[in-house]
């Protein structure tokens, strides 16, 4: 019966492919077949550069007059038809393999030494290793949506006091949300390390880790990464260009199996959806900034968040106030800040704010390109322009080296610690309360101090691309966050702005805040702007 289901699926998959686009490696027939080549595509303009990019697998290899692409079978004929032409930078991905990613001499770093990417158990007992070896500032972070092959997807809390409620901000740091991009969680694993293994012992790590709380979450989409990470790697037969996969692990007809003995899940017919391209931010737009195609590398599902990789840093963010996030990727040595998907969209203030906070990450980094998100091309449903877009949470793209995963030592070894350093900035940034906004006030019951809990609540209206297929302009997120005011009644609570400038009509829009104690209520609506302090006063109750 699974032989026939198997059969059928892949019937069903072949139809759909059928199309002159990007082939899932993980239905390729396994047999001898195409090169996956690396090439550099010259275009005559900015037009056809921005339609290159939109419409094949780029590597952000971006320069002047050409653009860097993996060619999936079909794509030459696909450019060719264009009238472009390439070089080849790398005849086969698949043969090049083991070269550019077999382990090295071992690197001193934060954590384990390492000489070659960790594989997904690997992630997963560090973080949990983490909160058992530092229980009293690190806490494991169960996310609470199961991937599409059921796995669990984690990360950790890193705070002074990690289980105290009180009114620090929060940071956020994460990574793979494209399978392929084995840096992107290291950098945040390494930062983990670094950090829990650092309070206490460093003055600037224990600093600001008593005003500030750090997520981080090294692997979004795991899913997507164990596959890419344990693909054989075979020069003669398509099976390799799985170690290339990029997205989720969607399935055509929904058929999970398990692969006896080890128990692990597979989606055997996935077709894969981008999980940057999933966030209910200007999701499903007709102009090239992701794609409505299943097979297409920038596939953007079936609706906003309609990934359990999106929906995961959705509620993170929506469960307590981020006030910035750094989501890594590669590559391309880049700094992007919102937006992806229109100019011009970004009051003056808010624009300066990100560049300048964006060239000190850049420069600290050796030298990446400080840049809006568009200044490269159109994307659309992406984590940063919904983080920014929907909370004002200072959101930055980090695109780290010059390829997907090269040797560790290159791809991570000698560059780990300016990355360090621009977690930091962006840290710092976090905790600056003239970066976001903070509500003040002392809470009494007769007379007295009271430890009072403080809920903020805010009902927030995201536009989607007009037209797109979900048959609504509109998505709807529900931020809820708590909080304890202190032993004395006091609280001071760092949260991101209300007022989103950004949008027509959004300049008056206020949160809601209760602040309840002894089965007595008071209600306030809070208008707050980056860098305002709402100061409440006595509330009694």
């Amino acid at each position: 019966m699974q032989r026939t289901l198997l059969a059928l699926a892949a019937c069903a998959l072949a139809a759909v492919v059928a199309a002159p686009t990007a082939v899932p490696a993980n239905v390729t027939p396994a047999t001898a077949g195409p090169a996956l080549p690396l090439v550099l595509v010259k275009v005559p303009d900015a037009r056809m550069a921005a339609y290159v990019a939109n419409n094949f697998d780029e590597t952000h290899e971006h320069r002047p007059g050409f653009v860097e692409l993996v060619l999936w079978p079909g794509d030459a004929a696909r450019l060719a038809k264009l009238g472009l032409t390439w070089t080849v930078v790398t005849p086969d991905l698949r043969t090049a393999h083991d070269e550019m990613t077999g382990p090295g001499a071992p690197i001193a770093m934060p954590g384990p030494d390492r000489s070659d990417y960790r594989r997904l158990p690997d992630f997963e007992k560090e973080l949990k290793d983490l909160a058992k070896r530092y229980p009293r500032h690190v806490r494991l972070v169960t996310m609470p949506n199961k991937t599409l092959e059921g796995r669990t997807v984690y990360g950790v809390e890193i705070a002074h006091d990690v289980k105290a409620t009180d009114g620090r901000p929060a940071f956020l740091v994460d990574g793979v949300h494209h399978a392929r991009e084995w840096p992107s969680g290291e950098f945040p694993m390494i930062y983990a390390h670094q950090l829990a293994e650092g309070y206490g012992k460093k003055a600037a790590i224990t600093k600001l880790l008593k005003k500030l709380r750090v997520f981080v979450v090294p692997v979004v989409n795991v899913d997507g990464f164990d596959y890419s990470r344990e693909a054989p790697v075979d020069g003669n037969s398509a099976v390799g260009q799985a170690a290339y996969w990029r997205k989720n692990k969607r399935s055509l007809t929904g058929l999970t199996v398990s692969t006896m003995p080890d128990g692990k899940r597979l989606n055997p017919d996935a077709y894969g959806v981008d999980p940057n391209r999933n966030y209910g931010y200007m999701w499903g737009d007709d102009q090239g900034g992701s794609s409505e195609v299943p097979v297409d590398e920038t596939h953007r599902g079936a609706a906003p968040f309609s990934e359990p990789e999106s929906r995961n840093i959705r509620q993170l963010l929506l469960g307590r106030p981020v006030t910035a996030l750094v989501t890594n990727h590669t590559s391309g040595r880049l700094v992007m800040h919102p937006w992806g998907w229109t100019k011009n969209k970004t009051p003056s203030a808010e624009e300066r704010t990100f560049m300048g906070l964006g060239a000190k990450m850049a420069d600290v980094m050796g030298g990446y390109q400080n840049i809006s998100a568009i200044d490269l091309y159109l994307t659309s449903g992406g984590s940063r322009d919904w983080g920014y877009g929907a909370l004002g949470t200072l959101t930055y793209t980090f695109e780290h080296g010059s390829s997907f995963h090269p040797a560790y030592g290159t791809g991570v070894g000698v560059i780990y610690e300016d990355v360090l350093k621009a977690f930091d900035i962006a840290a710092n940034a976090a905790a600056n309360p003239r970066l976001h906004s903070v509500v003040t006030g002392t809470v009494t019951h007769r007379g007295k101090p009271v430890r009072a809990k403080l809920t903020l609540t805010k009902k927030i209206v995201n536009p989607l691309w007009p037209g797109n297929p979900s048959g609504t302009d509109k998505s709807t997120d529900s931020l809820k966050a708590t909080t304890l005011a202190g032993g004395n009644g006091a609280f001071a609570w760092h949260v991101n702005p209300s007022v989103r400038p950004w949008l027509a009509g959004a300049g008056s829009e206020t949160y809601t805040l209760s602040v309840s104690y002894g089965g007595r209520t008071k209600t306030f609506r809070i208008l707050a702007r980056r860098g305002q302090t709402v100061r409440l006063g006595s509330i009694r109750l």
